[in-house]
């Protein structure tokens, strides 16, 4: 008797051992967002607590919880602490539009500036119109805001790379965008970093006559404000299926997949300091 009430003490304390343990191993972090719109409603509240969280699933976190309060118009979304925090608040504050955009080359740019001042700090890169380190990106912002932009052109950062460098894209203002979310019919994503997209009935002919102006440039790809690809076309696209390849890494993959799967959010939201 003595002996099983012993066995049952020892297991309660390695019980009690473990879940202590569990518990010091396995931290989160709860970030709380606040919807920005004049209109705030329950309903909407709501549909952005699940876009998020298909957002959150289709990134690949598999834990997590999200907690609505309608009152304050904020969504308190909790994440393991070891997560990538500016991942998460990009997914829980960006909207998620996509556009696919004409692209003015580096030669263009020049015409259209009369100068090289701002192409000169950049290190040239195919289509693109260079790389710059990406801590530099407030000197060259400074430059673009510093000259008289035409009003057909528009610039766009891009995705930090992993050798920490960005590059710029400079997209045409008229015309643009050729195509936004709600043309396409379907969108996946492979795992070899390919996108896949298949155009509506009606959008089929428009696509194929821009491909056509567009042969050997490139296709600047946004969600929001940031180009996430810019993909050359090399030839007419005449069946509404659309490729394209991306040498994309991880992290990249998962926030394309997040945003290109998932409709907009209704409201726009900042991160509650």
């Amino acid at each position: 008797m003595k002996t099983l009430k012993s066995i049952f003490i020892l297991a309660l304390v390695c019980i009690t051992v473990i879940g202590s343990s569990w518990r010091y191993t396995y931290k989160v972090k709860t970030i709380t967002i606040r919807a920005l719109d004049e209109i705030v409603t329950p309903p909407l509240l709501k549909e952005s607590a699940n876009i998020i969280s298909l957002r959150l699933t289709s990134y690949g976190l598999d834990t997590f919880s999200l907690n609505i309060n309608a009152d304050k118009g904020q969504i308190a979304v909790t994440v393991p602490d070891k997560s990538n925090m500016d991942d998460i608040c990009r997914l829980l504050t960006q909207k998620g539009v996509i556009t696919f955009c004409e692209t003015w080359d580096r030669g263009e740019v020049f015409k259209l500036l009369h100068n090289d001042k701002l192409l000169d700090m950049f290190t040239p890169a195919g289509n693109r119109l260079g790389f710059i380190p990406a801590g530099d990106t407030s000197k060259v912002n400074f430059e673009i805001k510093s000259q008289k932009i035409p009003d057909k052109l528009m610039f766009r950062w891009g995705l930090v790379n992993e050798k920490s460098q960005v590059s710029l894209f400079a997209l045409k203002t008229e015309g643009n965008p050729l195509l936004v979310r709600s043309d396409f019919e379907d969108m996946s994503y492979t795992s070899d970093g390919r996108i896949n997209a298949v155009l509506k009935q009606e959008n089929i002919k428009k696509w194929a006559d821009a491909s056509t102006i567009n042969l050997n440039r490139s296709i600047a790809i946004l969600i929001d404000d940031r180009v996430i690809s810019d993909p050359v076309v090399r030839q007419r696209m005449e069946s509404g299926s659309i490729e394209i390849s991306g040498d994309f890494s991880e992290k990249e993959a998962g926030l394309i997949k997040a945003f290109l799967f998932h409709d907009p959010l209704p409201l726009a939201f900042s991160v509650v300091k």
